[in-house]
């Protein structure tokens, strides 16, 4: 039905891991972070230790831009696997009714509920508010496409299906535009991702 999006992010657990370890061993140990500061610095006036906290500190539009790919990624993987499971079973069901049914009472709830998860990310930064914002546009566009292609596929008729067609075509290069905008920006903020 639709070309399969995922890509893998090597680099996002592991930043989210790492970062939360640092801010936990400092709530958990303030004393010990100050004494390592002073042994490293002659100076340690308040501005010094001020200086080097910035140092140390996780940019949060990073932090949050990996928490979202992380979270996106699993709404895609779910959708993939959706799409594998009608792929496999449904693809060339010879017997429309069966597809139909597996159509309208189990991909079409599920991949609404992934669409209203997808809905539901909220994200601070504009960079991936703007970035987010293309992936729902990609998936109202899908929607719009999958709904086409049930009636179309109820009703036999094949110019309309020929436009879910073109209209899943169409969504698929928005979701090309969004994955590039995604990388773009996850290299920005240096997470490794890793296409697949």
């Amino acid at each position: 039905m639709r070309k399969s999006r995922v890509w893998l992010l090597t680099g996002a657990a592991l930043f989210l891991i790492l970062t939360g370890c640092q801010e936990k061993e400092a709530k958990e140990n303030p004393a010990e972070t100050k004494e390592v500061i002073a042994d490293e610095s002659t100076d340690t006036t308040a501005t010094d230790l001020t200086a080097k906290e910035k140092d140390t500190t996780v940019d949060p539009v990073a932090a949050e831009l990996a928490s979202y790919m992380m979270t996106v990624n699993e709404v895609i993987m779910d959708m993939n696997s959706l799409d594998e499971e009608y792929r496999t079973n449904y693809m060339e069901e010879t017997d429309i009714d069966a597809a139909l049914r597996y159509l309208e009472d189990d991909y079409n709830p599920k991949f609404a509920k992934k669409v209203n998860e997808a809905q539901a990310i909220e994200t601070k930064s504009q960079s991936i508010v703007d970035v987010h914002k293309l992936f729902l546009g990609y998936l109202n566009s899908e929607t719009a496409a999958l709904t086409k292609d049930v009636k179309a596929i109820e009703t036999n008729d094949q110019s309309l299906a020929q436009e879910a067609q073109n209209d899943f075509q169409k969504s698929q290069e928005q979701y090309q535009e969004y994955e590039e905008k995604l990388m773009k920006l996850a290299d920005q903020y240096g997470i490794e991702t890793t296409p697949l």
